[in-house]
C-alpha cells in the first residue's frame, strides 16, 4: 500500500503575521499608505508566499494591504529578481516558507 504525503497550506493570515514577524513591522503597517522600502518589500514577501502556496491571487493580497494589483506584482517581481541576486534574502524567505509549511501541518 503506497503512503499519500498530507501536505497543508498555511492561510493567508499566517503568511501575514509570520510577514509581519520577519520583517517587523505590523499588519496595519502593512495597511497603510506608506511607501517606505521596508514595507514595499514586506508587501512583495507576503504577495510571493501567498501565490507561492496557493492561497490567494495578487489580486486579493493587494485587497487587503489596499494597493493595485499592479503594486503588488511590482513589488513581487522585485523580490523574484532579488532572490536571485541576494543569498540573504533566499534563505530569509526559505526559511520563511519551511515555517510556514510546519505550522501548517502542526495546526492540521
Amino acid at each position: 500500500m503506497s503512503e499519500k504525503k498530507i501536505t497543508r497550506k498555511p492561510g493567508i493570515e499566517m503568511i501575514f503575521r509570520s510577514v509581519c514577524n520577519q520583517c517587523d513591522v505590523t499588519i496595519e503597517a502593512l495597511q497603510s499608505l506608506s511607501r517606505q522600502r521596508k514595507l514595499a518589500e514586506a508587501r512583495g514577501a507576503l504577495g510571493w508566499l501567498a501565490t507561492h502556496f496557493e492561497v490567494a491571487t495578487l489580486s486579493e493580497v493587494g485587497r487587503l494591504v489596499n494597493r493595485d494589483v499592479a503594486t503588488i506584482s511590482r513589488a513581487v517581481s522585485n523580490i523574484e529578481k532579488r532572490l536571485m541576486r541576494s543569498k540573504d534574502l533566499k534563505e530569509q524567505m526559505d526559511m520563511l516558507r519551511k515555517e510556514l509549511s510546519n505550522n501548517a501541518i502542526m495546526q492540521a
